[in-house]
């Protein structure tokens, strides 16, 4: 049997070393136990913020807010920089700036702008050379009594690019706008101007400016800008009010040389907005030839009952005219016939054209007489005017033709003295190199006579104390013109208007007939194929043309 001792013994090294190991251990897993895991989710979280930091779309740079250093940056701002972390350690953001926008940057970091996070556009250098537009945002914090900013930098290349095309669309569109012939206007609920085209700008007097920045026209009404339509304005609101689009015809208003007639078609802008524009279309030319058209019928359908007018009133005025000249030599003494039948009456011819003297018979008789002279003119004019002459044309001197009419007109007002051509100064504007023309010589001479006398008559009548004559003849348009212009009163629109309608005076009763410039505008326009036209305001005088053609011929347009 094996002795047990009493004696005490020592441990082995080992079991002390395991001892410590289990003290350390039992530490080590009370600290894990209460210390650990918070700084694990820490640490966690740390990456997973530092993960997203680096997965922006957007680039990220922490700098010290005074000095401008680069303290961090995001790997997003490194791969499009074209960089490496340690290349970026410590280097001042300043430096990868664009000249020019250091100043810029220390402003955004001073706070110089409306908040401490702005938005400004700077250029940073690119992967594979070149740069880049960003917009960097500014944010200056207080960290551990330091003073840093984050500064987050977006590539704008995309929308730049979009908003230059957008400018660039939008110029194309303004300048079709702005190219159209037609005055464009836009308007409110309140009537106020959003929209002007150039046109439009320039006919009623605001500045280019204005018209490219919408800005310097809002506020402005359109009763301000274009108070020569007033029936614009309501229109325009019952397009706001009900969305359908109107046309207004021929509304009257003013234009570079006068009045002038619009025609106006109203869109309403279905975008939500109450508002409306108006184009606006100068359709001066087209109403003028309208009236040229009208004119044009009232003559021709006035032309078959001229004609058989003539024919019906020339036999009695000539059985009137003959009666009247055959009483006269009748009573005259100095015939033979005469007076051998007043000795065979026992009547003494001198007693009785005494007594028919006294009594103002062979006044009245010359009165009859001169009357019925009168209306064989105005049945010849009638004639004139109603029937297509046969006469043969040929080549004349439009200036030679002038000087006839003149000769003509001179003998003519020579026995009126309330009209004498004396009274009346003449004055010639030939042009030197004008050709010749195709026309009946006799009928071109009777449009100038009568122009003659229309402008020799309004001057009488008026009381012009200085009459005077111009007669041009010159180019226009490529053919040949003569125009006579006085001095005279001139006319209103009403009568310039009508001034070739016939039968239409403005002379009092047995003044005149109205068929003067009706006869005019017939031997030109229908005889010649060629122009009339009249230029005349109040108290300005009237200017009355003649345009005939050349028989084919074109005349320098240098003349026009």
């Amino acid at each position: 049997m094996k002795r047990r001792s009493d004696a005490p013994q020592e441990s082995a090294p080992e079991d002390l070393e395991s001892l410590r190991d289990k003290l350390m251990g039992l530490g080590e897993r009370s600290m894990r136990k209460s210390y650990y895991p918070e700084l694990r989710a820490r640490m966690e979280e740390l990456e997973r913020f530092r993960t997203l930091l680096d997965n922006a779309s957007d680039l990220i740079f922490v700098i010290e807010a005074d000095s401008g250093r680069i303290t961090d940056i995001n790997e997003t701002a490194l791969r499009k920089m074209g960089a490496t972390r340690e290349q970026m350690d410590g280097t001042f953001l300043h430096t990868l700036l664009s000249p020019g926008q250091e100043q810029a940057l220390a402003g955004l970091l001073r706070g110089e702008a409306d908040t401490l996070q702005s938005s400004v556009v700077f250029n940073l250098p690119l992967a594979g050379g070149g740069r880049f537009p960003a917009e960097i945002t500014t944010s200056v914090l207080g960290l551990d009594h330091r003073s840093l900013a984050v500064v987050m930098a977006r590539d704008v290349t995309a929308r730049l690019e979009s908003q230059r095309e957008l400018a660039r669309a939008w110029g194309y569109l303004r300048s079709i706008v702005d190219a159209m012939p037609s005055l464009l206007v836009g308007v409110n609920e309140t009537l106020q101007i959003t929209l002007m085209n150039a046109h439009c700008a320039a006919m009623t007097g605001v500045g280019a400016g204005d018209v490219q920045d919408v800005g310097g026209t809002k506020g402005k009404l359109l009763s301000d800008v274009l108070p020569w339509l007033p029936e614009l304005p309501g229109a325009l609101l019952e397009t706001m009010k009900d969305g359908n689009t109107r046309t207004l015809r021929r509304l009257p208003g003013k234009g570079p040389d006068g009045t002038a007639w619009y025609d106006v078609t109203i869109f309403p802008l279905n975008q939500g907005r109450h508002e409306a524009v108006a184009r606006i279309d100068d359709v001066s030319s087209r109403v003028r030839m309208e009236e040229v058209l009208m004119q044009t019928e009232k003559m021709l359908s006035v032309g078959a009952l001229a004609a058989g007018m003539a024919h019906e009133i020339n036999n009695p005025l000539a059985g009137i005219l003959q009666g009247v000249q055959s009483v006269l030599r009748r009573f005259s003494p100095d015939l033979a016939a005469n007076r051998a039948a007043a000795q065979r009456a026992g009547l003494d011819l001198d007693v009785m054209n005494a007594y028919l003297d006294d009594r103002e018979i062979p006044s009245m008789l010359r009165s009859v007489q001169e009357s019925g002279i009168r209306a064989s003119r105005i049945v010849s004019n009638i004639l004139e005017f109603s029937r297509r002459s046969d006469m043969s044309k040929a080549q004349v001197q439009l200036s030679q033709l002038v000087d006839k009419a003149l000769e003509l007109a001179v003998n003519e007002f020579d026995l009126k003295k309330k009209y004498d051509f004396r009274h009346v100064r003449i004055t010639r504007v030939d042009a030197p190199d004008l050709p010749s023309v195709w026309c009946v010589p006799t009928q071109i001479e009777q449009v100038i006579l009568n122009l003659l006398k229309n402008a020799a008559q309004a001057m009488a009548a008026a009381g012009t104390v200085e009459p005077a004559i111009t007669v041009r003849t010159g180019w226009c348009d490529g053919m040949a013109c003569a125009e006579v212009e006085d001095n005279g009163p001139g006319m209103p629109e009403s009568v310039r208007e009508r001034v070739f309608e016939p039968f239409f005076t403005t002379k009092g009763v047995g003044e005149g007939t109205g068929l003067g410039l009706s006869v005019v505008y017939y031997i030109v326009v229908e005889q010649h194929e060629g122009r009339v036209g009249v230029r005349s305001a109040p108290g300005e005088g009237a200017a009355i043309s003649i345009r005939l053609p050349m028989n084919g011929q074109e005349g320098p347009s240098r003349r026009g």
